[in-house]
């Protein structure tokens, strides 16, 4: 403006350009003994836009192998600039597998069989129970106790137990015959029967003689 008042003008354009990357704050590493895992939202700020999401990748919530497992997160601003962190999910095995035995066996034979124990654990499925003695062995006479263990993939073992109790009756007889202890019986009748029958023969004489 001079004295005059009068004045004069001119324009300039001021031009701001996004230069910077958003700035993606992960969360620590994280371990755990479950193979679901979830965590809080990464943050996220930007010298320009506001409330910018981060996406994750595996997502919150999802299932993880046993193991470590590295996790980006990313974040786009509206001038198509993006920013990431990453963080890594440790996931380990510590729970025993359960083992669930069949209950106490008594039977009358001596080759024994049982249905398979069933096995539960926190990670792992389908695992296979061991037992010693194994079904179908051949047990003697009075209680055997019989464990069974399961192992899973991280080594950890769990176990159970129960008793198989065998008695040779020597009034039961099987498709085989009689058992062990009814043979034991038959050779004592057989000798007592033996006995008897000499002793008569001893006494005929005798009263035959006097």
């Amino acid at each position: 403006m001079d004295t005059d008042g009068k004045t004069g003008s001119c324009k300039f354009t001021v031009s701001v350009n996004d230069a910077g990357d958003p700035t993606v704050t992960c969360p620590d590493n994280i371990e755990v003994y479950t193979d679901q895992v979830t965590w809080a939202d990464p943050s996220v700020s930007d010298n320009v836009d506001t409330g910018l999401p981060a996406t994750c990748t595996p997502s919150s919530g999802s299932l993880f192998n046993i193991g470590s497992t590295d996790v980006a997160c990313t974040a786009m601003d509206t001038d198509g600039k993006t920013g990431s962190c990453k963080f890594t999910v440790s996931v380990n095995d510590a729970g025993d597998p359960t083992v669930t035995c069949p209950d106490n066996i008594e039977v009358y034979t001596d080759q024994v069989t049982w249905a398979d124990p069933s096995v539960s654990d926190n990670v792992d499925t389908g695992l296979p129970a061991t037992c010693t003695p194994s079904s179908g062995s051949s047990f003697n006479a009075g209680s055997t106790d019989v464990t069974c263990n399961a192992t899973d993939t991280a080594g950890n073992t769990g176990s159970c137990g129960f008793t198989v109790a065998v008695e040779f009756d020597t009034t039961y007889q099987d498709s085989a015959g009689c058992k062990t202890n009814c043979n034991k019986m038959n050779a004592i009748i057989s000798i007592q029967f033996n006995l008897i029958y000499f002793h008569n023969i001893i006494t005929y004489i005798q009263d035959k003689k006097y």
